[in-house]
C-alpha cells in the first residue's frame, strides 16, 4: 500500500466523516426522524418535548466524553485536533457543509485510535445547537443534507477523494439518531467508516470512525454511543 495515499485517504475520510450539520438547501428532499434516507438511517427514540433540556456547560460536556475504558481493548487516547472547515474543497458545493466541522458551538472533543496511522480511529464531538434550535432539529437537518449528497468529492493535500454515503442500521439511542456508512477512495486506496449523530438533551454528539485496515465494528460503536448517552442522561 502506498503510504502517502493511505495517509491522504485517512485524512479525507476523517474530514468527510467528522463534519457538523450545516444549513441544508431548501430544495433538498426531507429526511425526517423516523424515516430512512438514501444515505442514512434516521430514527426517533424517547423524548420529552414538554421539558426544555438544560444547556450543558463546557465542563459538563467534558464529563460525557468517552474514556478508553468504554472502548475495545487496544484503543488509546489521542490528542484531538481542532475542528476543520474543508467545505471549499467539496464538489458539488451544496455538499460542502458535510466537510465543515466548525458549524455549531463545539463544547468538547475526544479522539482514540488502534493499530497505527492506518488502523481504526474514533472521534467524538459534543456540540450545542444554535439557541432556539433543538438537538433533534439538528439531526433532522443533517439527514436532509445527507439525503442530497450520497456521493461527492473532497480535495485534501493536493489529492481528490471520492466520498460515498450509504445507509446503515443502528440501534435507537438518545432522543434521535442518524447513522451513515462513509466510503472514501483516493488513488486506489479505500477506507471506510461510520458517522453517527445522536441528539441527547440539549446537545448533539457526533461519533466518527475510520480506518484503512478496518474501522470499529457497529456493535462496539453502539456500545460506546450508549455509554456516552447514559452520562448525558445522568446529568438530568
Amino acid at each position: 500500500m502506498n503510504a502517502r495515499a493511505a495517509a491522504t485517504v485517512v485524512a479525507v475520510l476523517t474530514l468527510a466523516a467528522c463534519s457538523s450539520p450545516g444549513t441544508a438547501p431548501a430544495t433538498t428532499p426531507h429526511a425526517a426522524i423516523g424515516t430512512t434516507a438514501p444515505g442514512a438511517t434516521a430514527s426517533a427514540a424517547s423524548s420529552n418535548p414538554a421539558a426544555a433540556p438544560v444547556r450543558l456547560t463546557v465542563a459538563q460536556a467534558r464529563t460525557v466524553l468517552l474514556a478508553v475504558e468504554d472502548l475495545p481493548t487496544g484503543y488509546a487516547a489521542d490528542e484531538p485536533t481542532p475542528p476543520e472547515n474543508g467545505s471549499a474543497g467539496v464538489t458539488p458545493a451544496r455538499c460542502g457543509p458535510l466537510a465543515d466541522q466548525t458549524v455549531g458551538t463545539p463544547l468538547a472533543r475526544a479522539a482514540f485510535s488502534e493499530g497505527g496511522p492506518t488502523g481504526a480511529s474514533l472521534v467524538q464531538d459534543v456540540v450545542a445547537p444554535p439557541k432556539g434550535r433543538s438537538a433533534v432539529a439538528r439531526v433532522q437537518q443533517l439527514g436532509r443534507l445527507v439525503d442530497a449528497c450520497p456521493r461527492y468529492t473532497v480535495r485534501d493535500g493536493g489529492r481528490t477523494g471520492t466520498v460515498r454515503l450509504s445507509a446503515m442500521s443502528f440501534p435507537e439511542v438518545g432522543d434521535a439518531v442518524l447513522a451513515t456508512r462513509v466510503t472514501v477512495d483516493v488513488d486506489g486506496v479505500t477506507a471506510e467508516g461510520d458517522v453517527v449523530y445522536v441528539a441527547a438533551g440539549s446537545i448533539t454528539m457526533r461519533f466518527a470512525t475510520s480506518g484503512v485496515t478496518g474501522a470499529m465494528s457497529t456493535k462496539d460503536l453502539a456500545a460506546a454511543v450508549r455509554a456516552s448517552v447514559a452520562r448525558v442522561e445522568a446529568l438530568g
